[in-house]
Order: structure tokens, then C-alpha cells, then sequence
């Protein structure tokens, strides 16, 4: 637990650009430092991270002016998005490879069942019944980096209210007054449903916004099954770029003018004819070279058309497991649907540093705006952690990474700034004659 005494100095800085989204510099201050809680917290409800806050002296905030100033200021979290995006576009331009990614994941929230959007239902993942949100998100992967550009929790189906208006149907209306007070309660009740979006429905969204800002036009998309939709394919196509994406083992193409199982023409493929798997080599997101073997044709499927797909192996006996892809590029060749793939899993990185670092799973606010400010904001300490210099690499604690700059050495850099801090304000109050019992209280109240 480190006391914040000020926001860090490069951590002010990255924010530079974010500033004119914030009408008051006290609003502001308290988003840097919530940011800064996010990142060096153990606690990172807005709570936990007021408590680790130390003010200039005569100069206390309240929590609850904390809270005002991030969940209630008159910041609005989409435009921050959106002006997060460009920065990101800026940053990433020209480094290498970047391929846009798809997801969604859970947000576990089982001691929270007042949590906007936080609703009991079976977690297939975990194979068990808990409270969970539902997070959809899109990103960027580099060779160096991942960025999430947009973060939506997904709006709860509204059970009860469906419930109480089959309940209080009647079958006439005779009065006037209870036929438009019925007619007042159905129209708000359609608008709720209205609001309502399945994940591919806000994947799709989030595509258009996109591309409609103009920026990572070399960008192509990457997605697994889950999101694999018409909807989601029509979105990138109309922007004119290729996707990548996972095939399930049951959709049918049309193999040789019959509808067939891919898992079955796997099979016929290994036992027929083996040697259409062609030996290539790849080089993945992280610098790894990987031999596969892989068979590609371009077929027919269904609702999409003509398409690519990829039946890989990665040994030469094609005793694993097959692996399917499937890409609206019709010329790409197996170690460039394997490359562009290997880049989604930026998506999972994403996920779970964001989780476990940013405290993306932490909040306990109950109401929508303050639920989408603080996903809002851990998609921005995760990309400022990135940002961040780097120190402590010639540390014996880092000397694994062998010069690899890695983000525990960009934690380490925030630690070292916010102790910098702490040690300024204690010298000082030292100056001006404190005693040590007197500036322990300051930096740890009993």
C-alpha cells in the first residue's frame, strides 16, 4: 500500500492530451489520481483508492467529492473514448503490423448483485452459476503493444419488468385515463427493450464507429467463433477490409457439391490425400517462428458466400488436433491468416491485465454511467501503463527479461515516482520542523 501524495509526473503527462475533455482542473486532478489508484492500488474501488490519497496540507478532499468528480463530472466517458482512439491511431502509426481485434469477456461481480448490468447466469467458462457483466471490447495488437480502443458492458435484459407487464395486462380498457396510462407503460417498456444489444450486435457497432473516425486504415480484423456472425463480417466488408476468424468444427461448406461437416473433410483430407498439407513456416505476434502444416481452398458457405478456409496441423504426422480458420481474403496465403490470428490474442492479454491490474473487476458502483466510466478508465490506465519509461532493468529482480523492456519494469517506474513523492513531502514537512511521529500521521493516519 503506497500513499499517493501526487500523480506522477509521467503519468500527468500522458494524460496531457485528455485534458481539455475535463471542464475543471480539480476534476481533472482527481481522475489522474484515480488512474494513478487504479494502477498501484490493492484496493481499487474508488474507496480504496481515496483512502491511499495525501492532500497538501489545509487542502483535504472528501471521497465524496472524488466520486463527483469521476463518476458524476461533466467528463462524457464516449467522447474520452473517442479521443482515445486518435491518440492511440497517432502512437501506433508506422510500428509495425496492427491488427484490429474483437472480443468479449466476463466480469465477475458475486458479491454485487445491485451492480448495473451484473445479472445471476451460468458462466460456461467457469462451468458454474455466478453474477457476471458482460464486457465487449475492441482493440488494436502491434508487435509491442495492445490497446483497447472501445469497452461496452452489455445493458441488462429488464426480467422483472417483462414480468410485471404480463402480470397487469387486462383484456379491455374501458376508461380512457387506464388505457393511456397502459399505452404510457408498454411504450417505455419497448424503448428498454430497445436498448437491448446481443454481443455481435454491439461488435458490429463498435466496427461502424470505427470506421467511420477514418483511422488504422491498414488495419485487417481478427475475431473468434463467438463473434463469427453476418452481421460482423458485413460491418468490415463494407469498410473494405479482410477478417480472420475461427471456424467451428460443425458449420458445413460446400465440398464437393455436397454440404459438408468441416471436422468431416479433416478427416477425409488426413486419410484420402495427406499430402495436400503443405509444410510453412510463420512468423507470430511475438517474434516465434512456428511450422504447421495446412490445407486452403477457397469454398462456399452459406449466408457468406465465398470465402477462404484453413484446415492447419501443427505436426507433420497430423496426429493433433485440427485447427480452422476461415477469411474474407480470398489470395492470403496460410502464414498470413496465421499471422494476422496470432495478433487477436492481444484480446486475452488485454483481458487479463486488466482484471488483475486495472481493477477492471473491482468497482462496486450500482448505477450505468458510473459502471461505463470506470471500464472507461481502465482502458486507459492499461494503455498508460504501456506508455510508461522504464526502469529497474539492471535490477537482478528483472534481469530475466535480457533487456526486454517488460511492464513490471513500467510498474516499477510508477512505484519509484510515487515514493519520489512521499519522500519530497517528508523532507519538506522535516524543514519546517515536523517530528517523525507527526508525519506518520500524514502519510499513515492512526
Amino acid at each position: 500500500m503506497i500513499p499517493i501524495v501526487a500523480v506522477p509526473k509521467a503519468v500527468l503527462e500522458w494524460l496531457e492530451p485528455y485534458r481539455e475533455m475535463f471542464a475543471r482542473e480539480a476534476g481533472f486532478q482527481h481522475v489522474a489520481r484515480y488512474i494513478t489508484g487504479l494502477l498501484s492500488s490493492p484496493n481499487k474501488t474508488l474507496q480504496g483508492i481515496h483512502a491511499l490519497q495525501i492532500w497538501p496540507e489545509g487542502e483535504s478532499r472528501s471521497r465524496r467529492a472524488m466520486h463527483e468528480a469521476v463518476m458524476e463530472g461533466a467528463w462524457a466517458p464516449r467522447e474520452l473514448l473517442r479521443l482515445h482512439q486518435k491518440e492511440v491511431e497517432e502512437q501506433t502509426r508506422s510500428k509495425g503490423k496492427r491488427i484490429l481485434w474483437l472480443d468479449w469477456t466476463f466480469l465477475h461481480h458475486a458479491r454485487g448483485p445491485k451492480i448495473w448490468g451484473n445479472e445471476k447466469r451460468y458462466d460456461y467458462v467457469e462451468k458454474r452459476t455466478t453474477h457476471y457483466q458482460v464486457l465487449s471490447t475492441c482493440g488494436v495488437s502491434t508487435p509491442n503493444r495492445v490497446d483497447c480502443l472501445d469497452v461496452e458492458v452489455q445493458a441488462p435484459r429488464l426480467k422483472e419488468e417483462e414480468e410485471f407487464m404480463r402480470q397487469t395486462a387486462k383484456p379491455n380498457y374501458e376508461a380512457l385515463e387506464a388505457a393511456r396510462e397502459r399505452l404510457l407503460d408498454l411504450l417505455a417498456y419497448h424503448s428498454h427493450q430497445e436498448r437491448y444489444q446481443t454481443r455481435t450486435d454491439m461488435a458490429a457497432a463498435m466496427i461502424r464507429q470505427l470506421e467511420s473516425e477514418g483511422g488504422f486504415e491498414d488495419a485487417d480484423y481478427a475475431f473468434d467463433n463467438g463473434l463469427f456472425c453476418k452481421q460482423v463480417v458485413a460491418a468490415i466488408e463494407e469498410a473494405g477490409k479482410e477478417w480472420v476468424s475461427e471456424l467451428e468444427t460443425s458449420r458445413k461448406v460446400l465440398w464437393k457439391d455436397q454440404w459438408v461437416r468441416l471436422d468431416e473433410v479433416a478427416k477425409q483430407l488426413r486419410t484420402e490425400s495427406p499430402r495436400s498439407f503443405r509444410e510453412y513456416e510463420c512468423e507470430k505476434r511475438n517474434g516465434e517462428k512456428q511450422k504447421f502444416w495446412a490445407f486452403t481452398k477457397v469454398v462456399h458457405l452459406k449466408r457468406y458466400g465465398r470465402k477462404r478456409i484453413m484446415i492447419m496441423h501443427y505436426t507433420e504426422e497430423l496426429s493433433d488436433e485440427p485447427h480452422f480458420y476461415i477469411t474474407s481474403g480470398i489470395s492470403w496465403k496460410p502464414p498470413r491468416i496465421l499471422r494476422t490470428w496470432s495478433f487477436r490474442w492481444g484480446a486475452e492479454l488485454f483481458h487479463e491485465f486488466a482484471k488483475q491490474a486495472a481493477g477492471l473487476e473491482d468497482s462496486q458502483c450500482r448505477k450505468e454511467e458510473s459502471v461505463q466510466r470506470h471500464t472507461v478508465l481502465c482502458c486507459l490506465a492499461q494503455s498508460l501503463l504501456q506508455s510508461l519509461p522504464c526502469s529497474g532493468a539492471t535490477s537482478e529482480k528483472f534481469a530475466w527479461a535480457n533487456g526486454n523492456e517488460t511492464l513490471g519494469q513500467r510498474s516499477h517506474t510508477l512505484i519509484r515516482q510515487l515514493f519520489a513523492g512521499i519522500l519530497e513531502l517528508a523532507k519538506n514537512l522535516w524543514g519546517m520542523g515536523r517530528s517523525n511521529e507527526e508525519i506518520l500521521n500524514v502519510l499513515l493516519p492512526a
